[in-house]
């Protein structure tokens, strides 16, 4: 299976299946099993976890971020490493189980606002008067490469925070990314990714194929984004034995792999086990 997340890396996507397509933890998933949302409502033992805060968490319970990531931005986004939102490890979505709400050529800041920390990007509950979570209304979203004041639409804060694009312009968002986006200024300073904005509920309906791999990052060293300090191996290992524990599987079912984010040629490889 890292072979083919390798080999598929190598292409210029032009839709969801033949993405590397990655989320990475970032605090707002089910702390015990964090392939999943938060369930609703929360178990008792959840309670004082990010899954008791209720309003709060609800916001981010129908959508997940994640990134594409694909050869075609080493030659100008990102020539040194890939480009990544944090440092922390997570999971490699499965193109063919998974749903596409939208797609944004730079992190669009749907968790938080531009100021302040109003969540007002996150369009809560979904399909409240067309409502798309993490996306906004599909009035407001792109045509493709269509320009906003002075930013390509999807790719800058003009006239407010970044606007969508279609899920069905996948492909050419990502190929606009390539060679529209902002240049990559290294892991937790939020330029140089895309951002892709996944249906969690479709996601979690297709457990556990809609997870295709679990990974950590070689370059984790205690950093923090968004004061969540990345979580290393040693939790990767942890995440991915109940994973396989909660759903009967062996390990080539949905390996565990290392990402080395400098290595373009090859970034993947298997865990090697125990040292």
């Amino acid at each position: 299976m890292v072979e083919a997340i390798n080999a598929r890396l190598r292409l210029q996507p032009r839709r969801l299946e033949e993405t590397v397509l990655l989320h990475q933890f970032d605090g707002w998933e089910d702390p015990g099993e964090p392939w999943q949302i938060c369930p609703d409502p929360p178990r008792e033992d959840q309670r004082w976890t990010v899954c008791g805060r209720g309003a709060e968490v609800a916001k981010r319970r129908e959508r997940v971020s994640a990134t594409a990531i694909h050869i075609g931005l080493k030659k100008r986004i990102a020539p040194k490493e890939v480009p990544l939102f944090s440092w922390e490890g997570g999971i490699v979505l499965r193109g063919s189980a998974n749903r596409v709400l939208c797609a944004y050529g730079e992190d669009a800041g749907t968790d938080y606002g531009a100021s302040g920390g109003k969540d007002d990007g996150s369009c809560y509950p979904g399909g409240a008067k067309e409502c798309v979570p993490g996306c906004g209304k599909p009035p407001q979203w792109c045509e493709a490469n269509e320009m906003v004041g002075f930013c390509r639409c999807g790719f800058g804060w003009c006239e407010g925070r970044p606007r969508p694009w279609r899920p069905e312009d996948l492909g050419a968002l990502l190929e606009a990314h390539a060679q529209h986006g902002s240049v990559f200024e290294g892991a937790g300073k939020f330029k140089g990714y895309n951002e892709i904005i996944v249906d969690s509920k479709y996601r979690d309906a297709n457990l556990p194929h809609s997870v295709e791999a679990f990974f950590y990052t070689d370059t984790c060293r205690g950093q923090a984004v968004l004061n969540r300090h990345c979580s290393g191996r040693d939790a990767a290992r942890k995440i991915h034995a109940a994973f396989l524990a909660k759903y009967g599987l062996d390990a080539a079912a949905a390996p565990l792999l290392k990402l080395t984010p400098k290595n373009w040629d090859r970034p993947f490889e298997v865990d090697p086990g125990r040292d």
